[in-house]
């Protein structure tokens, strides 16, 4: 989930949910893709989107709720299947298992 902040303009701010296309919908723009951008290129995006329709809009993003990563764990290890990594957990090949 990602939250948009739009300074001076209330009914602009909220919680908004990446729906599985990869898109959110805001009041004003409609359906926009969110997929495939860092927070800082969609804040870019969003406020240069947001300029056809206000003066000097003030964008902020950040998210509210990662999505959360799976992985499938298969090889000679204790346990393989798929597994749920833990939200603060730091998905490098270190977690690996070694020989």
């Amino acid at each position: 989930m990602r939250r948009l902040h739009r300074i001076g303009n209330e009914e602009y701010t909220g919680a908004y949910l990446v729906r599985s296309d990869g898109t959110i919908t805001l009041p004003v723009l409609g359906t926009v893709r969110v997929s495939g951008h860092t927070l800082d290129s969609l804040t870019l995006e969003l406020a240069r989107q947001l300029n056809e329709y206000l003066v000097e809009p003030s964008v902020s993003v950040d998210l509210t709720t990662p999505r959360p990563i799976n992985i499938l764990v298969a090889g000679e290890v204790h346990r393989s299947g798929p597994v749920q990594l833990e939200e603060d957990a730091d998905p490098t090949l270190l977690m690996a298992p070694t020989r």
